[in-house]
């Protein structure tokens, strides 16, 4: 269950997840992903749907690039149809709740005093990239 990476899909789970998305019904699968139960300590996988669907979120709905397998990409392109703007804000809302020190993929990040600080600013940019990206679909289509 260690990653081996910083990045989303650097660990065995996230790469189960994305599996996963293959055979689910995307937007319940996502809207399931992005729900975090009220707990005292959120849970090491319940974290990485969180970040796993952000991610997938984030793609869809933008051009700007991130580390993420090609397998991804490659979904969105074959479900050009799926449209999840709606799931900006709860992602962004559960990414923040994923960064919170009740959080166990936090607490594990921050054991590792050498990628903890690197994988923390990199969970940042992805809120900031969701951010732009609700900013961008709330801006008027020239044409």
């Amino acid at each position: 269950m260690n990653p081996w990476g910083i990045e989303t899909f650097e660990n065995e789970i996230a790469c189960d997840w994305l599996e996963d998305l293959q055979d689910s019904e995307p937007v319940a699968f996502v809207k399931e992903s992005l729900h975090l139960h009220i707990h005292q300590r959120i849970p090491y996988v319940a974290c990485i749907g969180v970040v796993c669907a952000a991610e997938l979120v984030h793609c869809s709905n933008s051009k700007r690039s991130r580390p993420v397998p090609l397998e991804l990409y490659q979904w969105i392109e074959k479900h050009p149809k799926m449209d999840f703007t709606g799931f900006i804000i709860p992602a962004i809302v559960s990414m923040r709740r994923v960064l919170q020190p009740q959080s166990e993929l936090r607490i594990r990040w921050e054991d590792n005093e050498t990628l903890g600080p690197t994988w923390l600013r990199n969970q940042n940019r992805l809120i900031g990239l969701l951010e732009s990206d609700f900013v961008d679909s709330r801006l008027p289509i020239a044409g």
